[in-house]
């Protein structure tokens, strides 16, 4: 996965089987929502510049195995 921010590119290693919640704008929801992690890939080249946060974990292969949107209200 490649994210952007402040014009700087980062490349992500994000495990296809990774657990993946979001909350809104992602999904219309306030509460986080498990979806997968072709549908994030999507949304967030559709929406480079959107801001969000999030918290993740690696695995001992240095991908990320758990990725969580952090609500901003």
């Amino acid at each position: 996965m490649v994210a952007q921010r402040s014009g700087e590119e980062s490349r992500w290693a994000l495990d296809q089987a990774a657990y993946v919640t979001v909350t809104d704008p992602i999904v219309a929801s306030t509460e986080n929502q498990r979806i997968g992690v072709q549908e994030l890939v999507d949304w967030v080249a559709a929406h480079p510049d959107s801001g969000l946060v999030f918290r993740y974990q690696t695995g001992d292969d240095g991908a990320i195995h758990r990725l969580e949107q952090v609500f901003t209200p």
